[in-house]
């Protein structure tokens, strides 16, 4: 990555062939730290549940599995002093998150 740049990657944990959840967000952000980029954001993304109350019962009694209705946003940047490097963007206000 460049300095003082972002990087924005949505990731899931997800199981194993033995049925164990793999930490893939703790993967994914270890491997952007050894690669000297902070995680500077995170947020949990809530997916639409579609069929997955009625898909969920069965495995659930079977297995004890849950069924999953999210992922993880993770963004992270490369800069030393993000509050003054993205200031000195001058990025400016987009219409979609003008709240007033």
């Amino acid at each position: 990555m460049k300095p003082k740049s972002f990087a924005c990657f949505v990731v899931g944990d997800f199981r194993d062939e033995a049925g164990f959840l793999r930490s893939f967000v703790s993967d994914t952000i270890a491997a952007f730290e050894a690669a000297g980029a902070k995680l500077y954001n995170s947020v949990v993304m809530l997916l639409p549940l579609n069929t997955l109350p009625m898909r969920a019962p069965n495995p659930f009694l079977a297995t004890a599995k849950l069924g999953m209705c999210h992922q993880h946003v993770l963004v992270f940047y490369t800069g030393r002093d993000p509050a003054r490097e993205i200031r000195q963007l001058r990025l400016k206000p987009n219409r979609a998150f003008d709240w007033n």
